[in-house]
């Protein structure tokens, strides 16, 4: 008696057993309601992918525009230390000219000073040499 009372315990639970794994079969694969697990994965996997692609692209853009930027910013940089270049050797250039043009003045000026001392002192002593 106990050995029949057990194969019907045994029994009834492997019905119930099966009747829960034909009820989860029917939820994951069938649906209990809403679209089988199976599917709902699979719309999932499609959105994250769909959504994966969108943000490469956008970090693509960014990155793109970015490097331009970058490039844009680089340019002007250079075109200003070129400028302030072009503007220090134009001051040197400047500065040499005049000083150039104020040791030819004192230069000249000089000369003059000393050719006019000469043929003050080559009269006085033509002069001189007459008188003797």
């Amino acid at each position: 008696m106990q050995y029949q009372d057990s194969r019907h315990d045994n029994d009834r639970a492997i019905h119930e057993l099966r009747d829960d794994v034909d009820t989860l079969y029917k939820t994951v694969y069938q649906g209990n309601g809403e679209p089988a697990l199976t599917t709902q994965v699979s719309k999932l996997e499609h959105r994250i992918n769909t959504l994966e692609s969108k943000l490469d692209a956008n970090f693509k853009s960014i990155d793109t525009e970015i490097s331009l930027k970058f490039k844009n910013v680089t340019d002007v940089v250079n075109e200003k230390f070129n400028y302030i270049s072009y503007q220090i050797a134009q001051e040197f250039e400047k500065k040499r000219s005049e000083s150039s043009g104020v040791w030819g003045f004192r230069s000249s000026l000089t000369t003059a000073t000393i050719a006019g001392i000469c043929s003050i002192l080559a009269i006085i002593i033509s002069e001189f040499v007459k008188r003797m």
